[in-house]
C-alpha cells in the first residue's frame, strides 16, 4: 500500500487547500517538491500562520559557550514579538526547545501553568505553543532544528488541527530523514513509501481504490467504516467502493453520503487524482454525521418559522383584501394607494419566506431551477415607489424619471 501513497505524491497535480483529508497530503507532496530546505520551511510557516497559529517558526539552535543553546530564526512569522527578546526566551534553560531534542513538546497554560515552557507563554501573552523537531540536511544536522507554533487561543492537544498537524509531521519525517530515497524508498525495510508506520499513523482515514474494489485502507480508515456502516446491509469495503464508483459516474470530486439509516451515520468521501498506475485512486473518508444532523436540524426550524409567519400574514392580507374591495367603507384615492402598496408588500414577505424555505431545499440538493425573463424595471419602480412616502417626510423627493421603460434580465 505504501507503495500507492509514493505514486501519489509523485503525480503533478497542482496543491490545493480545503477541508477534508487529501488536501494535507497534497501540502506535504508541495512540500517535498521543494527544491531546498529552507524552501520547505519559509512554505509551511507561512501556511500554518494562517490558522489560528500567532507564532509558526523554524528555529535552529546552535550550543552556546556557557552550554545552552543559540537559537536562529531560520523562517517563520512571529506575530510581530521582538526577535531578540524572542530568541533570549528561545535559548532560556525553561524555555519550550529544551528538553529531548527528537521528541514533541505540548506547552499548554490551561493544562499546567507550572511546566517548562510555560513562562515563555506568558512571557508574550500565548495560550499554548507546539514543538515539532525537524530533521536537518547536509552541514547542518548536527544542529537541532525545530518548527514552533504557538497561539493565543487556548487549543487543546486532542484538537483535530494539533492531531492533524502532528500526523503530517510524522509522514515529512520520515521522507525528509537524511539518505531516504524518494524513488525507491530507504532500503529493504522501507521499500514501500513512506512506510507501513507513516501509513498506519497518518492523520486522516485513507484508503486506495481499484475497479470496484477497495485495494487496502489504513487504520484510520477501517475504524471509522466498521463504525459507521456497520452490520445493517453490505460490508463497509462494499459500500466504500460503490461509494467512489457513484462520484466517479456523477463527476464529483467529493461527496456527503448515508452509511448507515439505523445508526443515522454519514460520511464524506474524497477522491484524490488516480495514482500513477492509472487502475487505483487514493480516498480519503470524513465522518460527516454532525454536519448532515445540523442541517436537518436547519431545515426543520426553517420550515417550522415560515409557517408560523405565513399564519399571520395570511390573516393580514385577507384583512387589506377586505378593505380594498370597499367592505369596510368608501376609500380615497390616496387611502387606496397606500393599502395598494401594503398589500403589495404583503406578498412581498410570502415570497421571501417562499425564498427562505426555497434556499433550504437548496442547500440540501433537493431544489430544482427554472429560469425565466422578468421586468427589473417594474421591481425597481415597485421599490421607489415604496421608499418615496418615507422619503418625503424627510423631505427628500425620488425622481424616477430617468428609469427605463423595460429591463429584462
Amino acid at each position: 500500500m505504501p507503495t500507492a501513497l509514493h505514486k501519489f505524491f509523485r503525480n503533478k497535480e497542482p496543491v490545493g487547500i480545503g477541508h477534508g483529508g487529501l488536501a494535507v497530503l497534497r501540502v506535504l507532496r508541495s512540500l517535498l517538491a521543494q527544491p531546498s530546505e529552507n524552501r520547505r520551511f519559509r512554505l509551511v510557516t507561512r501556511l500554518l500562520s494562517r490558522g489560528p497559529f500567532r507564532v509558526a517558526m523554524v528555529v535552529r539552535t546552535r550550543p552556546g559557550p556557557d552550554g545552552g543553546m543559540i537559537p536562529g530564526i531560520v523562517a517563520g512569522a512571529t506575530g510581530g514579538l521582538d526577535h531578540t527578546l524572542l530568541r533570549e526566551a528561545l535559548g532560556s534553560r525553561g524555555g519550550p526547545l529544551a528538553g529531548d531534542p527528537d521528541s514533541i513538546r505540548w506547552v499548554a497554560l490551561q493544562e499546567d501553568a507550572f511546566q517548562p515552557g510555560a513562562n515563555f507563554l506568558r512571557k508574550f501573552n500565548l495560550a499554548c505553543a507546539l514543538v515539532l523537531p525537524l530533521a536537518g540536511s547536509g552541514g547542518e544536522d548536527r544542529f537541532p532544528t525545530y518548527l514552533l507554533l504557538a497561539s493565543g487561543e487556548p487549543l487543546a492537544a486532542a484538537d483535530p488541527l494539533v492531531q492533524q498537524i502532528v500526523g503530517v509531521w510524522q509522514v515529512y519525517r520520515t521522507v525528509a530523514a537524511p539518505g531516504w530515497n524518494h524513488e525507491r524508498g530507504a532500503g529493504a525495510e522501507a521499500a514501500e513509501w513512506p512506510g507501513p508506520a507513516a501509513w498506519r499513523t497518518a492523520p486522516v482515514a485513507l484508503a486506495v481504490v481499484g475497479s470496484d474494489e477497495v485495494k487496502t485502507a489504513n487504520e484510520a480508515a477501517q475504524e471509522l467504516l466498521e463504525s459507521s456502516v456497520g452490520s445493517d446491509g453490505r460490508p463497509w469495503r462494499t459500500w466504500l467502493a460503490a461509494s467512489v464508483r457513484r462520484l466517479l459516474d456523477s463527476g464529483r470530486p467529493r461527496g456527503i453520503l448515508p452509511a448507515s439509516h439505523s445508526r443515522q451515520r454519514s460520511l464524506e468521501v474524497a477522491l484524490g487524482p488516480p495514482l500513477a498506475d492509472g487502475e487505483n485512486r487514493l480516498v480519503a473518508v470524513r465522518d460527516a454525521t454532525a454536519e448532515v444532523k445540523a442541517d436537518s436540524q436547519r431545515a426543520e426550524t426553517i420550515s417550522t418559522l415560515s409557517h408560523e409567519l405565513r399564519t399571520p400574514l395570511t390573516s393580514m392580507k385577507n384583512s387589506v383584501a377586505l378593505v380594498l374591495r370597499g367592505d369596510a367603507g368608501k376609500l380615497t384615492g390616496e387611502q387606496e394607494r397606500f393599502l395598494a402598496l401594503s398589500m403589495r408588500n404583503i406578498d412581498r414577505l410570502d415570497r421571501l419566506i417562499g425564498d427562505l424555505l426555497d434556499s433550504s431545499r437548496g442547500a440540501a440538493g433537493r431544489l430544482s431551477l427554472h429560469r425565466e425573463v422578468i421586468d427589473l424595471g417594474a421591481l425597481l419602480r415597485e421599490a421607489l415607489e415604496m421608499l418615496a412616502a418615507t422619503a418625503r417626510q424627510e423631505g427628500i423627493t425620488l425622481d424616477f424619471s430617468g428609469l427605463p421603460a423595460s429591463f429584462p434580465a
